[in-house]
């Protein structure tokens, strides 16, 4: 519904690392929503290492923010996700986990939310209505009520 060609969003397609290294260009919000990589050699591997993210964090703006899917949310399946929050927490001030249920992959999906600045978990729901405005009627996964859900997470996740 040209989201792509709003202005103040600029898609790029490539190869993320190589536009990391070689880029000065900062950004507000970087969604990384790459593929889990099944082994540490896996040419994907490289963009979940502790170096690839100190890149991405230096690419921020102040107050920037970087979402990252961090693989199946499955309770038996967390190890990928612990290790990535694990990375983030080195150069994030606040590392925030939500999960939601994804139907093509018949399962529920973790996410990372990594910023210097507000912590999700503070911002109430009525604050995220007011914010979206007129938005929310064209939006049919997020207002206040599910960005509170959300973020409120079982403590046996939260403690991996």
């Amino acid at each position: 519904r040209g989201s792509f060609e709003h202005p103040k969003t600029r898609l790029l397609v490539g190869d993320a690392k190589r536009f990391i290294e070689t880029s000065e260009e900062k950004f507000d919000v970087i969604f990384s929503d790459l593929p889990t990589p099944s082994t540490a050699k896996d040419p994907v591997a490289a963009l979940y290492t502790t170096s690839f993210y100190k890149r991405l964090r230096l690419r921020l703006l102040p107050g920037g923010k970087i979402v990252v899917q961090s693989g199946s949310g499955h309770p038996f399946h967390m190890e990928f996700h612990a290790r990535l929050s694990r990375i983030l927490h080195a150069f994030f001030k606040t590392v925030s986990p939500y999960f939601t249920f994804i139907p093509s992959f018949d399962e529920p999906w973790s996410f990372l939310l990594a910023s210097s600045g507000q912590n999700p978990l503070k911002i109430s729901s009525p604050q995220v209505n007011k914010r979206l405005g007129n938005l929310s009627k064209h939006l049919r996964f997020y207002d206040g009520q599910t960005h509170e859900s959300i973020f409120k997470i079982p403590k046996h996740i939260r403690a991996k």
